[in-house]
């Protein structure tokens, strides 16, 4: 299985400006920050998930990108650090890995008329061959990290003030 991929951002000025926050309206600020930033980067990368013909021999997103997740992870989170995973549930696209990561083909394979692909198990190749890797998850945290940032800053322009106006009694 493939390591974690971990990003780290320069948010000095917003962090001075949370920690002179506490508790509760932290908290939710955060994270009402932080699942705006993820949902667009989950949506980024199930745009970029393979496409396949359906029926109709029209493109459309496979089970792949139907199968994307934003997580909250208490179990790696705390009052300093809020830890969201991108990731794909595994029990719905189980080859997902082998798309972001690629992977070496050591049995034939077939396309059947109703579109799914199956491996011939009984039918080794001669040589493996390696299938290249067609990430989706890496390009959008590539491609669209600065603006995840600048998406959970706005989204905390205008959450702070209904939070404080929650929460601060005058």
């Amino acid at each position: 299985m493939a390591d974690k991929i971990s990003a780290k951002m320069d948010m000095s000025e917003w962090t001075a400006a949370l920690d002179a926050l506490k508790g509760p309206v932290r908290e939710s600020l955060v994270r009402r920050m932080l699942v705006e930033a993820g949902v667009m980067l989950r949506d980024v990368a199930a745009s970029n998930a393979a496409v396949s013909a359906n029926k109709e021999g029209k493109e459309a997103r496979g089970v792949l990108a139907r199968s994307l997740y934003l997580k909250y992870l208490s179990e790696d989170s705390s009052d300093a650090v809020s830890t969201y995973k991108i990731s794909w549930n595994a029990r719905k696209a189980p080859h997902g890995h082998l798309i972001e990561f690629g992977h070496w083909l050591t049995h034939k394979v077939y396309k059947a008329a109703n579109g799914e692909w199956y491996t011939l198990k009984d039918q080794p190749l001669d040589a493996p061959r390696w299938v290249a890797a067609r990430p989706f998850l890496r390009p959008a945290w590539d491609s669209y990290r600065t603006t995840a940032l600048r998406v959970a800053f706005l989204r905390g322009e205008k959450e702070l003030p209904l939070l404080l106006a929650e929460h601060v009694k005058p």
